[in-house]
């Protein structure tokens, strides 16, 4: 017995875009509807340190798991450590924090990372050793949208559930 299989042309998919047109061109999405309120913590040029703290304490208003809570500390503390590394001063964290999520903000004078594709694949430096994972463990743990405005770059966590 012998199969004969029939070659079709595949349809082209006229809606693709190129992952970097698309990164780079994007819109923004909406911040989360706790951040146009008075934030529940904002600290400037916060060490690391201090801003895990201020997570850890802020969650004690939530009904957060244990885990969503370490997430956002990782993320909070790898975000204030880039702000530092490479944006520019102040670098400011604001946390927000409700009953069922909070979101982290940490905003520094800089223009922030050109390559669209920072905080989803490692940076060239992980590989060596010399840093790069930060924003992509960020992503790993915890929502994370960016915005860039007059005050300069931002980076929002969220953790817990989102608004629909």
């Amino acid at each position: 017995m012998r199969c004969t299989l029939a070659l079709t042309s595949t349809p082209v998919n006229t809606k693709y875009q190129d992952p970097n047109v698309f990164l780079r061109t994007m819109r923004p999405p909406s911040l989360d509807p706790l951040e146009a309120e008075a934030p529940t913590v904002e600290l400037v040029n916060p060490t690391p340190t201090v801003g895990r703290h201020a997570v850890q304490a802020a969650a004690q208003r939530t009904h957060l798991a244990h885990d969503d809570v370490e997430a956002l500390v990782v993320a909070t503390s790898e975000v204030v450590t880039n702000a530092i590394n490479h944006g520019r001063p102040p670098v400011t964290l604001r946390l927000w924090a409700a009953p069922e999520r909070m979101v982290a903000a940490v905003t520094d004078r800089g223009e922030g990372p050109q390559d669209p594709y920072v905080g989803l694949v490692p940076q060239p430096g992980a590989a060596s050793g010399t840093g790069g994972y930060g924003l992509w463990i960020a992503h790993q743990l915890t929502a994370v949208t960016y915005s860039r405005d007059t005050e300069g770059f931002t980076v929002h966590l969220l953790a817990g559930r989102a608004l629909t």
